[in-house]
Order: structure tokens, then sequence, then C-alpha cells
């Protein structure tokens, strides 16, 4: 049972680009199980139904009179267009560099980020095209400069499958990235929410609704360290049968040592947060849809 929930939820913890991966993976292990007996679905709380919306770019008027080029290499093709307005930058696009075999092909160039900024400078909304043809399908929001909220469309559906939340704190001080507050996702490409990803400290707690009632079953949720250990299921502890035993002390030799499903055993001081979704884990390409 342990090895087949790790498996379905450790993608998650890899980067951002297994979240598609995570997803089908965790409803497959609910679904049909991952071995013993798994009681009926049992409606613990509930979540208003929400449909997520398309992923829609916002114009960032690169080609327009207000555009001004930079190019560095000088081959007459800016690197990036800053976008001026009442005196000031709103917009900066950049282009993506293009391969060997795409410059040989005469393959047209492609924004894979627009940054988009308000009226004091700061950043309010940024864009990024992971794909070979050039389709946004992630979408951060800033509020007052600070992140507030990631969409993604991993599957190329060109609509928002999920949506990180962020509580404005900013970057962790130790790894300089954004961990995200809580999480929704679309699993099924329906339009509706299906999970909700609740992070607290060094764990993530994951409810999911299986039969679209707009309510979570009990069995189907589970809590996870940042490292990947399933800590529980459906509110039952569940401990690693491969985990190496403690061995007693000498001195402790006669006394009682804890049960192996003694939860209050797992370590979770050496944990660091993880952050799925930062630029820097993005990958080099992402399933893009429509035409």
């Amino acid at each position: 049972m342990l090895s087949c929930l790790k498996t379905a939820y450790l993608a998650y913890f890899m980067n951002w680009r297994s979240l598609v991966l995570a997803g089908a993976a965790v409803s497959l292990a609910i679904v049909h199980g991952c071995g013993g007996n798994e009681p009926g679905p049992i409606a613990v709380s509930g979540k208003a139904k929400s449909t997520m919306p398309p992923i829609v770019h916002e114009p960032c008027g690169e080609k327009g009179a207000g555009a001004i080029n930079h190019d560095s290499d000088g081959d007459t093709k800016p690197e990036v267009i800053s976008v001026m307005k009442d005196g000031r930058v709103a917009c900066i696009a950049t282009y993506a560099g293009r391969t060997t075999a795409e410059v040989a092909s005469g393959a047209p160039r492609r924004v894979d980020m627009y940054e988009y900024f308000d009226a004091n400078g700061k950043p309010r909304r940024r864009e990024f095209a992971y794909g070979e043809r050039g389709l946004i399908n992630a979408i951060e929001v800033y509020e007052g400069g600070v992140l507030r909220r990631r969409e993604y469309d991993l599957v190329g559906t060109k609509r928002i499958d999920t949506i990180d939340y962020f509580d404005g704190a900013g970057p962790d001080p130790k790894t300089g990235k954004h961990r995200p507050s809580k999480r929704e996702r679309d699993t099924n490409n329906d339009g509706q929410i299906d999970q909700w990803w609740t992070f607290g400290i060094n764990q993530v707690t994951i409810e999911m609704d299986q039969d679209a009632d707009g309510k979570t079953e009990r069995e189907a949720t589970m809590v996870m360290s940042d490292s990947g250990q399933v800590l529980s299921v459906g509110g039952v502890a569940v401990v690693d049968p491969n985990a190496p035993k403690p061995t007693p002390a000498t001195s402790d030799a006669g006394a009682r040592t804890a049960p192996a499903g003694d939860a209050a055993n797992v370590d979770l001081t050496s944990v660091t947060a993880s952050d799925a979704g930062s630029r820097a884990d993005a990958p080099a390409s992402t399933k893009d849809g429509g035409a």
C-alpha cells in the first residue's frame, strides 16, 4: 500500500511539471486502491463547486507605437521588447532562444514570457509560454509586487487546471522560493475543482472529490511530508514497513519501545519546504493544445 501511494504522490515534490502525472496517479490510486480494504465514501467537508476559467493572454503591445526593441547581438531581431505607457515601462516581452534546427528551418521566434508592471513599477502579472508553439500555459498574479496566485494549464486545454495560492509572505529565506499556502486542481479536465491541497508546516494535506458532488471523501484524504513520506490515509496513520526499526540503547534494553505504528516517531524537523512552479524549475517544454 505504501509503495503505491508514494509512487502516486512523490512526483509532486520533484517539480511542477510532474503535477499532471501526480494528479492522475493520485486519482487512480484512490479509485482502484493500493491494497487492503477501503471504506466507502464518507463526505466529511463541503467544497463549493467552482469552475476553472479559460487561460487568457493579456495584450502587451510589443508591436505597438510604445515598443522599444533591445537587440543585444546585432542581428536586427530584438530579444526583449519594452512597452512604454505614460512614461513608464508597462510590459516587457522576452523572446525564447532558438535552437540551431529552428534557425535553419526558419521557424518564427516566439515570446516565452510577458511581464506586466503597475503604476509604481512593481510586477502585477507574469505570463509564461512553455512549449514550442508559444501558447500561454502559466500565469502569476501579484498584489503590491508580491506573488499571490499562480495558475497553470498543464495539459494544453487552454483552460486553467491548477491554481496555487500564496499568503503574501514572500519567498522562503532559506530556499529563495515561494511556497504556496493552498492549491486547487481539476484533475480530469471537466472544468470543476476536484482536489484541494493545504500546505502546513513541513507537510501537505490533499482532499479529493471523486464523485463530483462538491464534497471531499474521508478515505481519499491524505497527508504527506515535504520529503514525500505518506503520513496518513483517510485519517489513519501510515508507517513504511521497510523503515529501519530503532535499536534501543543498552541501558534501555528493558524499557518498552514505542510501537511501529506510533506516528509521533516521524521526524519532520529536517524537512525543508519545496516550491513547485517556479520559473527555475519549469520544463523546457510542455504539451501544447489547440491550434
